[in-house]
């Protein structure tokens, strides 16, 4: 390479080195309260997978919870919890688990505040206390989960002989179980389901294999526009990701976290597929919309069989990412999991269902509308012309994952980017990348939102 006639690549080369590297200890820190809270509605989900047993019976043989489960939330109960309502949701689940000796834990600081805790930290210490028909309607009325009352209201009526509300309180929690059980069973079922069709669906891919190598060898000629464009888009990918929460907190609060999600996409994305008729085409001859995979893609014709590889695609991620994620975690440790990235953070603790929508939005729609003709339509297509389908979506899907920057992340994303660079494969149509892309992130947001929230 004549340096001399490419310094602007070199330079943009080791500015991308230097942020990457300037940038690659600052992981998102999550404040210890909200770390607490995102806890403590695990917490509050698996509660609901355990049934609600009568006083006689010891409900932690029973109901299968045991010291596993209860010594985790004792530690999480000696944290900084940041809200009331994280308090008493944390006194209900100790509850649930028969911990009863968790309770003021939890709930004695605010005591003096609110009538649900003060009623609790009470029964806690003393059980055969009366608790009255008023004091129960507290605990209807309070913030709690509706899952969760139904096992406070229960425990405190039985204790106090009110054997009617007791009994009412159960036979709710015990319909609200049985509903959770065959929901459960059934998205057991599906899963299932998926991962066999997805093992299955990978066996079968190793016919690519067989594919005959293409005969125009890679030079220095057809490697250069590939990253020049990868070398620019990252440049400018870093610029706005280090510019942009500068920029939001000198606006003030008027700009929140969603909307500078939305507008990080549009310029980044804008500026990649831009860069991609200017600096990506290895002749004059190139067509912009050839380089990015549009030609030919979206046709009413195609859309049935690109729709069922986008399943085909979705399928083949959950075992991809499930086996990479192990392999990860054995690698470089856990990590911050999910929430290494402020976007899951964000869904996992906003409560306005406007921002929520508008995060969505981003993430369902906007991410594969630029992602897809960037790393599958150009990137894999460019590979493509060199390469077998197996080596190119391989060396595609490590360039995906590794613009994500998250080591601990790292492999899953490039199995995600491998998996919907062989499904470009089959279709040569940019709907299966996308629709595929689109599933799986509107996917992990649902479980985020479900388990979480």
């Amino acid at each position: 390479m004549n340096l001399g006639n490419n310094a602007t690549l070199v330079g943009a080369s080791i500015y991308v080195v230097a942020v990457a590297v300037l940038i690659s200890g600052n992981d998102v820190v999550v404040p210890p309260s909200v770390s607490t809270s995102l806890q403590m509605s695990q917490f509050v989900f698996l509660a609901r997978t355990i049934p609600v047993v009568s006083e006689e019976a010891p409900a932690r043989e029973s109901s299968g919870v045991s010291d596993f489960l209860v010594r985790p939330l004792e530690t999480l109960a000696h944290r900084p919890i940041a809200s009331t309502r994280d308090r008493l949701r944390g006194a209900a689940v100790a509850i649930v688990f028969d911990a009863r000796e968790l309770v003021p834990l939890f709930v004695g600081p605010v005591t003096g505040t609110d009538a649900v805790a003060r009623l609790l930290v009470e029964w806690s210490f003393d059980p055969g206390a009366p608790v009255s028909q008023a004091g129960l309607d507290v605990v209807r009325g309070s913030r709690l989960d509706d899952h969760l009352k139904d096992p406070v209201i229960a425990a405190l009526a039985e204790s106090s002989g009110l054997t009617t509300q007791a009994a009412a309180a159960r036979m709710s929690a015990a319909a609200r179980w049985g509903r959770t059980l065959t929901v459960g069973a059934l998205l057991g079922f599906l899963m299932a389901a998926i991962m066999v069709a997805g093992a299955v669906l990978w066996f079968r891919t190793r016919r690519l294999s067989l594919v005959e190598a293409p005969e125009d060898p890679m030079d220095r000629e057809s490697i250069l526009p590939i990253v020049r464009v990868f070398v620019y888009f990252l440049a400018v990918f870093l610029t706005v990701g280090v510019l942009a929460p500068v920029l939001a907190g000198d606006l003030g609060d008027g700009l929140s976290l969603p909307t500078l999600v939305v507008l990080s996409y549009v310029v980044t994305g804008t500026v990649g597929l831009w860069l991609i008729g200017k600096v990506g085409r290895r002749s004059p001859d190139d067509r912009w919309s050839d380089l990015l995979g549009l030609t030919g893609s979206f046709t009413r014709g195609r859309f049935r069989g690109s729709a069922l590889w986008a399943l085909a695609a979705y399928c083949m991620i959950w075992p991809a990412v499930l086996g990479t994620s192990i392999l990860s975690s054995g690698l470089f440790g856990e990590g911050g999991g999910v929430f290494e990235n402020p976007v899951a953070v964000f869904l996992a603790t906003e409560s306005n269902p406007a921002l929520t929508g508008l995060l969505l939005l981003s993430v369902t729609v906007l991410a594969p509308v630029f992602e897809e003709p960037l790393f599958r339509g150009f990137l894999y297509g460019r590979l493509r012309i060199h390469m077998k389908p197996i080596p190119a979506a391989l060396v595609s899907g490590l360039i995906f994952g590794a613009a994500h920057m998250s080591l601990t992340n790292f492999l899953p994303l490039a199995a995600i980017g491998f998996t919907l660079a062989l499904a470009y494969e089959r279709t040569r149509d940019l709907a299966t990348p996308m629709l595929a892309h689109a599933a799986w992130n509107f996917g992990e947001a649902v479980m985020l939102l479900t388990v979480f929230r």
